[in-house]
């Protein structure tokens, strides 16, 4: 992946973002197989990350910001970066409409955050991650050894 890497080295100072690796190819919606695919493809040119927060910007250690504040100026970084490898995740208000969608689209699910939560790493009660029922039973004998 080094394409993907030298061009995330155009983000001005040092920058750590928390997001997913996805392949983006003929239209369709990633996952990890997608993204294991286009790697073993030798497709790392269909690579790219979808940055959902700012964890360091500058230099400067943001984790103790409030989440709204951290992706506030991750989208102002995303913007200003203006690469097309990188492109930002708002926050969504509407969850229940937000997790419909992701399940008639047969994505995985949605992880939610308190806008005022501040960053930790590993499980926190200010996120939930939430499989939809579509990926759940798609994923079931896969998900049998998870549970």
């Amino acid at each position: 992946m080094p394409g993907l890497v030298d061009e995330l080295k155009a983000l001005p100072g040092r920058c750590v973002l928390d997001g997913e690796l996805v392949a983006d190819e003929d239209d369709r919606l990633g996952d990890v197989f997608s993204v294991a695919g286009a790697i073993a493809a030798g497709k790392c040119h269909l690579l790219s990350v979808m940055a959902f927060d700012l964890l360091v910007c500058e230099g400067e250690d943001l984790r103790r910001m409030p989440l709204i504040d951290r992706k506030a100026l991750l989208n102002e970084l995303v913007e200003r970066a203006n690469l097309p490898c990188l492109s930002y995740v708002p926050g969504f208000v509407d969850g229940d409409v937000l997790f419909e969608t992701m399940d008639k689209l047969g994505l995985e699910g949605v992880v939610s955050k308190k806008t005022s939560s501040k960053y930790r790493s590993g499980r926190s009660r200010d996120w939930v991650k939430i499989k939809t029922p579509t990926w759940r039973k798609r994923n079931e004998q896969r998900w049998k050894l998870f549970n």
